[in-house]
Parts: structure tokens; sequence; C-alpha cells
């Protein structure tokens, strides 16, 4: 399945958009870029309210996209703001301390497809 969901997100870079992401709620969060595809873990954390979640994502990668980081700051920055917006209930504001904080212990790996 996750060489199925590379190969759409590439074909869609290739044709439309320069960067795609697929997030699957609690689970992996799948970057692709024209060169590079990575796969990112968020921390482990208890959820309090998973509403916002997709959009604190887009707003941390907005971050590092502002700030002229590497794909990887970027993708963990946006993976942190979604793990810490679940941390917070409906009316608390989100803290960068805390999603720079979290930003650290996001996990990432490159993809590399498996020969059969």
């Amino acid at each position: 399945r996750l060489g199925e969901l590379v190969e759409v997100a590439r074909s869609l870079v290739k044709r439309y958009v320069k960067l795609v992401v697929v997030s699957g709620g609690k689970g992996e969060v799948l970057v692709v870029k024209k060169r590079e595809v990575i796969i990112l873990t968020p921390p482990s954390i208890k959820t309090l309210n998973p509403v916002g979640a997709g959009d604190a994502l887009v707003a941390g990668f907005a971050v590092g996209l502002l700030r002229g980081t590497g794909l990887e700051e970027m993708a963990s920055l946006g993976v942190a703001a979604g793990a810490a917006s679940v941390e917070k209930g409906r009316e608390e504001a989100l803290s960068l301390e805390r999603i720079e904080e979290l930003a650290k212990k996001v996990r990432y790996r490159r993809y590399s497809p498996r020969v059969s």
C-alpha cells in the first residue's frame, strides 16, 4: 500500500505540484518531492482533541517554508504542530516552544522501495 501511495504522490508531483503530503491521522506522514520521499513518525502523546490536527500540520509546514528550512525540518515542524494540537482542548492555543520541542522527537526515514 505504501508503494502505491508513493507512486500516486509522485505522479502528482510530476504533473501539478512541487510537494505532496499524505497524513493518515494518528499514523505516519508521507512527504513526496520530485527526488525525495520521507516518512515521518509523530512522537507519542496523549490525545485530547483531534479536531484541527490537519490544519495545524499544514501551519507547521508553512512555518518551516517561511523559515527556509530543509524538507526534514519543515516536515518535522508540521508533524509536531499536528501532534501539539491534539494535546490541547478546543479553546487552548498552541505554543511554538511546544511544537519545537515535539519536532525534536519526530522520527523520519527515507523511503526506498522494496525489490521483489
